[in-house]
């Protein structure tokens, strides 16, 4: 099969969809709120490249049905339509999401579902400090982020209370202020491709689960850094990848 016939989604008792690479078009808007897939919980979709049929505005409309799901990946090459970063208002059941990968987001919704708890979005630029929004997840343990641009980034205290493992990617952050109580429950932390930090954060220090950091291709980070071997000092395990 190498187009997905809109008859699928009036399967009643479809619950989970993995489609990779496979002609996807999503039905029209007139027939999208008639169709079926209301109750489906697992939406994974791969496209490399997206196809030109690929309407935005269509597809929004299709994902907004989509208000039982907890899984949601969508991967799409080259890129994301941005809208689809504002559909999670709907989906208050969202326990995992993988979104790859956006072009520019200039911030991100405030709306995202309080029930999430693995966390993956990918864009070339995010414009907009995306802590301040992130860190209110109550139930988020893992976080994978790249592309945010600003030089100045914030985590306050009390902020990501149950964040076990966190990775960013690509940063153009020179300042990462953190405040004492800032994520708790953070055991493992990689830091790739932050290429304008010139020394770690002090804010490391203080966060008293931290085990495990790695950091790769972050030209500025030496082995002298203070930070770096006072986490060493405390037992934490530190790799550096050139």
């Amino acid at each position: 099969m190498s187009v997905v016939p809109n008859s699928l989604w009036d399967i009643p008792t479809l619950r989970h969809v993995y489609l990779h690479n496979i002609g996807f078009s999503p039905p029209p808007p007139a027939r999208s709120v008639r169709l079926q897939p209301k109750e489906l919980q697992s939406f994974v979709l791969y496209l490399d490249p997206v196809g030109t049929d690929l309407r935005c505005h269509d597809m929004m409309i299709f994902l907004g049905q989509l208000n039982q799901l907890t899984t949601l990946f969508l991967s799409m090459h080259p890129d994301i339509p941005a809208e689809v970063i504002n559909i999670f208002a709907n989906m208050p059941d969202l326990v995992d999401i993988s979104l790859s990968q956006f072009d520019v987001l200039d911030k991100l919704p405030a709306e995202f579902p309080q029930s999430v708890r693995r966390l993956v979005l990918h864009a070339d630029v995010i414009k907009q400090d995306p802590m301040p929004i992130l860190e209110k997840l109550p139930c988020l343990v893992v976080l994978e982020l790249s592309g945010y641009e600003g030089q100045t980034m914030c985590s306050s205290a009390q902020g990501f209370p149950r964040l076990q493992e966190l990775a960013l990617q690509s940063f153009s952050t020179e300042e990462w202020r953190m405040e004492e109580g800032a994520m708790p429950k953070l055991f493992h932390l990689t830091l790739w491709q932050w290429e304008k930090m010139s020394k770690l954060p002090v804010g490391l220090l203080h966060l008293p689960s931290l085990g495990h950091l790695q950091l790769s291709f972050m030209p500025h980070i030496s082995e002298d850094d203070n930070t770096l071997n006072e986490l060493r000092r405390k037992g934490c395990e530190v790799y550096i990848l050139i």
